[in-house]
Parts: structure tokens; C-alpha cells; sequence
């Protein structure tokens, strides 16, 4: 596969993903990172920092903290001492 070739698969892949996640977005108001974020932590409970997202999603830092800080108040998300977690009483997303 030649580089244009696979560039254009990713961008592909990338716009069937958002396409897919964004009835879920528009259901529980939230935005594409706020889902993103929901879903790393939801899918690697052995992460569970900012810092773990930043790293592991490549999510830059101040949209993670804009970001967790919206789903902690919105009740997605709780803090745990110095602790994400995913709040799975109320979250059922899909």
C-alpha cells in the first residue's frame, strides 16, 4: 500500500468512526472527546489518570481536562483520589 493509499484509508476510517459515534454524542449531549474519553477509560480499566489518556489516546492535556472536568460534573465520570472513574451506574452508552 502506497503512503497516499493509506493516508486516505485513515481518513476514511476517521470519518466512519464519527459518523458512527455521533447519535451517541447527540443522545447524551457530549461532545466527540468527551466520548472518547468515556470510552478509553471504559474499555482499559487498568488506566485510569489524565495523564494515562494523554498518553495512551493522544488527547492533548487541556482538552482532557476540559473535557473530564464537563463529564465529573455532568455525573459520567467521578474523582477517586487523584483517580478517574468511570461511572457505570448511570452510563449505560450504548
Amino acid at each position: 500500500m502506497n503512503p497516499i493509499s493509506f493516508l486516505s484509508l485513515a481518513s476514511k476510517t476517521a470519518k466512519a468512526y464519527e459518523s458512527f459515534c455521533r447519535p451517541v454524542c447527540k443522545k447524551h449531549r457530549i461532545n466527540q472527546t468527551c466520548l472518547d474519553v468515556i470510552l478509553f477509560l471504559a474499555n482499559n480499566p487498568e488506566y485510569k489518570t489524565a495523564s494515562d489518556i494523554v498518553e495512551y489516546r493522544g488527547i492533548k492535556a487541556n482538552l482532557v481536562s476540559v473535557n473530564v472536568d464537563k463529564l465529573v460534573h455532568d455525573r459520567y465520570l467521578k474523582w477517586r483520589k487523584n483517580r478517574i472513574r468511570f461511572y457505570r451506574e448511570r452510563n449505560n452508552i450504548w
